[in-house]
């Protein structure tokens, strides 16, 4: 008997727990609950109109890859509970540590990044999650050999939870070990807010439509958000252990609150810029590749940034183009992505690689272009000189360059308070309009200003260091240059000929430049703010928060409407303002600074100024003048 037991332990088979199975396409209204979990997905689809809401505390898993495509979303997925505390779990049919062994193997076989494919929004589908936890998906980059009713190649989208043109929101999720991102987008709208990112080659990648990612955390990850042709918003997130991020400025937007921190990571810019895009001083290093501002773009970088721009690269400026604030003293660094010096180890190389002049090209504004720069040192630029042949700004052919780190071949350029350090060459004017002021040059191998055509007014200024002045100050026949009242190395002022005594910086050519400085200017020493060390400053009130409108007494103001999209009536419109029930007045709470409805409306000279109160409030509103005279409210 003992043998015969033994004989049947051996035999024995691990039996797949109980589960309930999806398969197809679903339509009506479905609510998944615990007592059924797990549920196990396979080829499954929610239709347009259908909906499935997933109870918090439930097990879904994922067939793998080469038994299942994505769970499409035609209609509405909701995953979890604003308020809920338990998990909603989404992972891979092989991962036995949460729902039990469901495919019944025992121990052979183990969850992977990648065993399963994704969760899909399609056009008008809407997926909403809150406190979820998603794993082991994001299956395939590209394109994967599938059998599914046919045998043949099948494009699929990298991340576990993708976005194709519907609308996406998610609120408390922690996504881990997928294979590729977390979340990817085509189209379509998404919200990614109070969310985890872990453990993957990217966070999130979007290549189309809406994205915001708000006070959301992204960590252990080579790149947090790889973004192209996407109107991108970036609020309050922190990034660790993620030495990259990039943003293809072609055919999108940006916008960030300036309040993102991190511990030493490179947001990277390229592309073509066709509207106003603005980089706070906040916790990244901007890292540029080729750039280029069109007639329509706008780029400005607030006072206080790192720039690093790639080696051999330069941003062209057709548009507008501006760096710190005249109002701001708050110096900001433009500088190779080789210098370790400011920024951190931007390249990821180590102490392999190190700047030298000419490591990038220039900042160049052409003709109708404005660049605007003040309390900002450039260093290492001003690379190449005539025409060389070169791929950059999206092409490759024979483009004309210049010894300068700044560059105006014909626009208008105003450089206030900028230090010019180690350029193969610091200014070149081949056109248009060049105000410098209060500016310093030093350490260049070429020239240090060459003025070929428009018109220069350089003032009180300086040129250090006599044993780098290169070929000095050259000023050809026809052009314009003003530059008096600079310091030129030397007391005795430049060495020209038209000022025999001069033994300062070397001047050729056609140029005003006395009255001169006989001791170097007074001109401010820069100290840098590392990004990785920026902290944002304490927000005031955010829970309990007062609304911004006052409503007094006696004062009622505008009447205030709303339409409810819901309403079939003829007449929808409902007068919030003067209330006349407490609903209406919930329906004018607000959230984070916002109402918590949308599309309330008041109507032209439906107001009521005021009651028979006499004189209460006078005192209050003359307090009240006051603020807007001195511009604290207005």
């Amino acid at each position: 008997m003992p043998a015969l037991m033994l004989l049947s332990a051996l035999c024995m088979t691990h039996p797949a727990l109980a589960s309930t199975v999806i398969n197809g396409d679903l339509s009506g209204d479905h609510v998944w609950t615990p007592a059924n979990s797990p549920y196990v997905i396979q080829d499954a689809r929610i239709l347009p109109g259908a909906s499935v809401t997933v109870e918090p505390g439930v097990v879904v898993k994922m067939s793998p890859k080469d038994a299942s495509g994505p769970f499409i979303v035609q209609g509405t997925l909701t995953l979890g509970r604003a308020d809920a505390a338990a998990q909603v779990i989404v992972t891979s049919l092989l991962d036995d540590v949460v729902g039990g062994d469901t495919n019944g193997d025992g121990d052979a076989t183990t969850p992977n990044p990648g065993d399963w494919r994704n969760i899909s929004a399609s056009a008008g589908g809407v997926i909403r999650m809150y406190h979820t936890t998603m794993l082991y998906g994001g299956a395939n980059t590209g394109y994967d050999y599938v059998c599914k009713g046919y045998c043949g190649y099948t494009k699929y989208a990298d991340g576990q939870l993708v976005n194709d043109g519907g609308s996406v929101e998610v609120h408390t999720v922690s996504f881990s070990r997928s294979i590729g991102e977390h979340v990817s987008q085509f189209s379509g709208v998404s919200v990614l807010e109070g969310s985890n990112f872990y453990n993957a080659p990217r966070g999130v990648k979007s290549m189309g439509g809406e994205l915001s990612i708000e006070q959301s955390t992204f960590s252990m990850l080579n790149m947090g958000f790889d973004v192209g042709a996407t109107t991108l918003m970036l609020s309050g997130n922190q990034f660790t252990r993620t030495p990259g991020n990039r943003l293809e400025t072609t055919g999108g937007s940006y916008l960030s609150d300036g309040r993102n921190t991190s511990d030493g990571a490179v947001l990277k810019v390229q592309g073509d810029v066709e509207r106003e895009f603005v980089f706070p001083a906040e916790g990244f290093t901007y890292r540029m590749g080729s750039t280029r501002i069109l007639p329509t773009g706008t780029m400005d970088f607030s006072p206080g940034v790192i720039v690093k721009v790639d080696q051999e690269m330069g941003i062209l400026v057709e548009g507008s183009f501006k760096i710190g604030s005249a109002t701001s003293t708050q110096w900001s660094l433009v500088t190779s992505l080789l210098d370790d010096t400011q920024g951190g180890d931007s390249n990821g190389d180590g102490a392999n690689t190190a700047p030298g002049q000419g490591s990038w090209n220039s900042i160049r504004i052409e003709q109708g272009g404005t660049a605007q720069l003040f309390f900002t040192e450039l260093r290492y630029g001003g690379a190449m000189t005539g025409y060389d042949y070169h791929c950059s700004y999206g092409s490759c052919g024979y483009t004309y360059y210049a010894n300068g780190q700044l560059f105006n071949h014909g626009g208008i350029l105003e450089a206030s308070h900028v230090r010019f350090v180690d350029g193969y060459g610091q200014l070149y004017v081949h056109g248009g309009t060049t105000t410098v002021s209060e500016s310093m040059f030093t350490h260049q191998r070429y020239r240090v200003v060459d003025v070929v055509g428009g018109a220069l007014s350089l003032t009180q200024s300086a040129f250090l260091d006599a044993a780098t002045w290169g070929q000095g100050v050259s000023v050809q026949d026809g052009a314009s240059a003003v530059m008096t009242e600079n310091w030129w190395a030397d007391p005795s002022g430049p060495k020209t000929t038209e000022n025999p005594g001069g033994i300062g910086v070397p001047l050729s050519g056609p140029a005003s430049f006395a009255p001169w400085l006989t001791t170097a200017p007074d001109l401010l020493i820069p100290t840098f703010t590392d990004p990785s060390a920026f902290v944002p400053e304490e927000l005031g009130c955010t829970t309990q928060c007062y609304s911004n409108v006052l409503f007094l007494p006696g004062i009622m103001g505008s009447r205030l409407y709303w339409t409810d999209p819901s309403c079939l009536l003829v007449n929808c419109e409902n007068k919030l303002w003067v209330p006349n029930r407490d609903d209406d007045v919930e329906k004018l709470y607000m959230a984070t600074g916002t109402s918590l409805l949308d599309n309330i409306y008041a109507k032209e000279d439906d107001i009521v100024s005021s009651s028979t109160i006499g004189a209460t409030y006078n005192s209050l509103f003359v307090d009240l003048n006051t603020l807007v005279a001195s511009g604290t409210i207005v």
